[in-house]
């Protein structure tokens, strides 16, 4: 609670609105994994209302302000790829996945734009959380990270039974730091 409300109380863009999570997921699917690694573990769940630099960097310098000497893990929940083919998705995915291990936003956001211009068929976003990547990003680097790594990658049409004509995809990049 002292960290929710240190961060409502750090810029004006950042608001408590317990029913913006009526309406958006991805806390719901990160939950189980948290309560089972770390029962004991706080939550302050946090949902970007948009992608615009100037609240992407108000939420991340909340965070770089209020998280030295805290032991915390941010993560940022995010598909990747919407709707493509599932040949397509990995291409695209791909890009974004090595730009984000990359630990630049800037090369996070000129990838996605590039691919989002080719009008590739089907794909409506490259990343729907971009700016919750971008927050993560932002501060694991200016706390310390300085190395990005991809652990993992698959798409919906993986699933048995699934379409590979319309896929989603979904990866796992973790932030560090080398000593």
């Amino acid at each position: 609670e002292d960290l929710a409300q240190a961060l409502v109380a750090a810029d004006r863009r950042i608001t408590a609105d317990t029913e913006a999570f009526s309406q958006e997921h991805p806390i719901e699917t990160q939950i189980p994994f948290i309560q089972r690694t770390c029962p004991k573990c706080k939550i302050v769940p946090v949902i970007m209302g948009n992608q615009y630099k100037a609240d992407i960097d108000a939420l991340a310098n909340a965070l770089i302000d209020l998280l030295p000497g805290r032991q915390v893990i941010i993560i940022a929940s995010s598909d990747l790829s919407h709707f493509p083919t599932d040949e397509i998705a990995r291409e695209v995915d791909t890009l974004t996945l090595e730009a984000i291990a990359g630990l630049d936003p800037k090369e996070v956001r000129t990838t996605i734009l590039q691919q989002m211009s080719l009008d590739i068929p089907n794909l409506t976003t490259c990343a729907c959380g971009e700016g919750a990547i971008l927050v993560a990003m932002q501060v694991a680097k200016n706390l310390g990270a300085d190395t990005g790594s991809v652990l993992a990658y698959t798409t919906s049409g993986e699933l048995p039974g699934a379409r590979k004509d319309w896929v989603t995809g979904f990866g796992t990049v973790v932030f560090y730091y080398t000593d």
